[in-house]
């Protein structure tokens, strides 16, 4: 994740509402949700459909 990786990100990494830390924390946090989300759900899919 990247300051400038999503839509709404320039806004909250730049406008100070969340500290650099929590930003970057979070930012790790959910790309290993999604990364699990992914590799939970769309890789068997993608074995079952192949």
């Amino acid at each position: 994740m990247t300051p400038y990786g999503t839509g709404p990100s320039p806004v909250y990494y730049g406008s100070g509402y969340l500290p650099s830390a929590l930003y970057w924390r979070l930012g790790a946090i959910f790309g290993l949700l999604f990364l699990v989300a992914w590799l939970a759900i769309g890789l068997p899919w993608l074995l079952l459909i192949n």
